[in-house]
């Protein structure tokens, strides 16, 4: 989900380079994106999560993803968080990169 259109057409061109069975990125708020796609019957393996670290997104979207089942059994999220706040929890501990304020699972 992105709803900044020069992010949104990096992203889908990004992906194109990806070989990745499904893709799907869809331009608007991920509450209402992530509520789509739960009425489809969608269910993810690999899930990107990269919010605007000051909009607070990252604890409510990941939230909404399991208490919408959208992330299928044995599937992943991998979620970027500012170095400045702790991830939300529960999530399963992973080895983390920082750069600057920017901290990924390694």
């Amino acid at each position: 989900m992105e709803k900044d259109r020069p992010a949104l057409a990096a992203l889908r061109k990004n992906l194109e380079m990806i070989p990745l069975d499904a893709r799907v990125v869809l331009p608007v708020p991920v509450d209402r994106a992530l509520t789509l796609l739960a009425r489809q019957g969608q269910r993810f393996t690999l899930v990107f999560a990269d919010p605007p670290y000051e909009a607070g997104l990252l604890d409510p979207t990941l939230r909404q993803l399991a208490d919408l089942g959208l992330v299928a059994t044995g599937g992943v999220v991998v979620a970027e968080h500012s170095s400045r706040s702790a991830p939300p929890p529960p999530r399963r501990a992973l080895p983390e990169r920082r750069r600057g304020a920017t901290v990924t699972p390694r």
